[in-house]
């Protein structure tokens, strides 16, 4: 069974990036059983022997444009691994405000991609941006958080039937680009209970 490495913002807190983790996790399980699935944000590590095949897999959050996550790609191909890449996005003009080092920076990205199995990113935006950097082979997957659509755990201890009856939407509230970057602000903007990554209101 493979040893699955996700790189990912997981450990600090934010709803939108332990969900991800956690239905990944989930459908690498329930597809591989017995797999093993870590979490991390930069060196690659595989305990394992050469008998067991090692993924790497750049999953979802903006992360393509940060020095951090491509080190972690580039470790991971430097050991031979297979590295993927499963909804990620690409830093826009949000971020990187002169564009001559945003350029500069996705040229090093697209250097990498170019290694990798698989790059599927998170929509046409993100495509569009690395295929003007030279990365013609990429899909758009989708966020990985649509993998929740089919998780009914997500929907707690409902039953059947209410879970028939009605629809749980989830909105990850960040702030980049939000409204002033305030979570409570972006919520009563559109009418929704704003929940912290613990749980809480």
């Amino acid at each position: 069974m493979p040893e699955v490495h996700y790189v990912g913002w997981t450990g600090h807190c934010n709803l939108g990036d332990e969900a991800m983790f956690d239905v990944f996790s989930d459908s690498v399980r329930k597809e591989w059983p017995g797999s093993r699935v870590m979490a991390t944000e930069r060196h690659i590590v595989s305990s394992c022997g050469p008998e067991v095949e090692a993924v790497v897999v750049l999953g979802g959050g903006t992360l393509i444009g940060y020095d951090g996550y491509l080190a972690a790609l580039r470790s991971g191909l430097q050991r031979g691994m297979r590295v993927l890449v499963l909804g990620a996005g690409v830093v826009d003009r949000v971020v990187f405000h002169e564009r001559g080092k945003r350029d500069a920076m996705l040229l090093e990205w697209a250097s990498v991609l170019k290694d990798c199995e698989y790059v599927g990113v998170r929509g046409r935006a993100s495509a569009e941006l690395l295929a003007d950097h030279g990365v013609s082979s990429v899909d758009e997957f989708g966020d990985l958080a649509l993998l929740l659509a089919n998780d009914n755990s997500m929907l707690g201890s409902a039953s059947p039937g209410a879970r028939r009856r009605g629809h749980v939407i989830g909105i990850n509230l960040g702030h980049t680009g939000n409204v002033d970057g305030d979570p409570d602000r972006c919520a009563d903007v559109v009418g929704v209970r704003a929940v912290d990554a613990a749980g809480q209101n």
